[in-house]
């Protein structure tokens, strides 16, 4: 998996065919979470530029894997779950990718204050909202890129929502868990580490 690839599709839009085909006036949206990453949808139905193109759109918040049951169902529209770019790359999803609203990647591993480098997360746990979700499968990358194989070197504990993997970290339940820069910055607490997510391996700061 090239993690250059995360980069370009994080926070991305994927339509499904039955939208493009029909564009029906009334849309939803489904959105990993609650994260602050995705203000721009409601900022664009404030301001009226769904409107502009006739469409009334609903935004809903799911975990991601259900985004993707919705999208494949076609009972949403469209997603921001960048799961459903790695999708249409492994030809189970038919759609479009319209937009790309990140840059880079802003992730981190939030880790226990005990937790120096990634040499330390052998023999502990890390926390991930689905398996086969995007935290999933870039926390694999990374750890991989560290000489570290999950489910073996490191166990990965399905939790949920950014939230409940903060919290789980904090009561010492798993010793790290990926999370965005939004989330961090409203998540903070000086009881916790971090780790680039970079390939040579750092020791945690603050």
């Amino acid at each position: 998996m090239n993690p250059k690839r995360f980069i370009i599709v994080f926070s991305v839009i994927c339509f499904s065919p039955s939208w493009t085909a029909a564009q029906p006036r009334n849309v939803r949206v489904c959105t990993p979470g609650l994260s602050p990453a995705f203000t721009y949808l409601n900022v664009a139905v404030e301001r009226g530029y769904f409107a502009q193109e006739k469409l009334h759109v609903e935004i809903l918040a799911a975990r991601g894997q259900l985004c993707i049951t919705a999208l494949l169902a076609e009972q949403i529209a469209f997603t921001t779950n960048p799961t459903a770019f790695d999708l249409m790359v492994e030809g189970r999803l038919k759609g479009k990718v319209l937009y790309n609203a990140a840059r880079g990647l802003a992730h981190r591993v939030i880790v226990a204050p005990e937790i120096k480098s990634y040499a330390d997360l052998k023999g502990k746990t890390m926390a991930i909202s689905t398996f086969g979700g995007f935290a999933d499968k870039l926390s694999r990358e990374i750890l991989s890129q560290h000489d570290l194989v999950a489910m073996k070197d490191v166990m990965m504990l399905q939790i949920g929502t950014a939230d409940l993997r903060y919290a789980a970290l904090r009561s010492n339940k798993v010793q790290a868990t990926l999370l965005s820069a939004t989330i961090r910055s409203r998540l903070s607490n000086r009881d916790t580490g971090s780790l680039t997510t970079s390939r040579r391996p750092t020791s945690a700061g603050r």
